[in-house]
């Protein structure tokens, strides 16, 4: 009998956990191409990436689900990997020759942008954020 109730009780802790996480899907807006691949980076508040995701580029949009994400407050960054280096390539001043994008279409000014700017609330009902690519 109390192996029966160890037993319930752990599945009714997985079960309570498995339904807690969330879905958070990201449409990546305006790639130029199907060249490579286009690559995102889930992060938490104190900038620690959590989760990445990659998926084939397609020439306009293309969608990434992050799949288990516990509720919190998060911010997405993304690029267009056209040459499939696994690198946001950059150029003589350190400007990005990829195509890159943060959530909410958030955009910076001679750097990437606030936090507060990409922030995206995960919690009970599935959350959906965009990025619109910049090259």
């Amino acid at each position: 009998m109390r192996n029966w109730m160890t037993g319930t009780a752990l599945a009714a802790a997985l079960v309570a956990t498995i339904a807690s996480a969330e879905t958070l899907t990201v449409t990546v807006e305006g790639t130029r191409s199907a060249s490579g691949t286009v690559r995102a980076g889930l992060y938490d508040a104190t900038g620690k990436r959590v989760a990445a995701k990659m998926v084939a580029a397609a020439v306009g949009d293309v969608v990434l689900r992050f799949e288990g994400v516990a509720g919190g407050t998060y911010a997405v960054k993304v690029f267009h990997d056209e040459n499939g280096d696994g690198d946001l390539n950059t150029g003589i001043f350190g400007i990005p020759t990829e195509g890159y994008g943060f959530s909410n279409r958030a955009s910076g000014r001679f750097g990437p942008p606030a936090f507060e700017r990409m922030r995206v609330t995960v919690g009970a009902a599935p959350t959906a954020t965009a990025a619109t690519l910049q090259y």
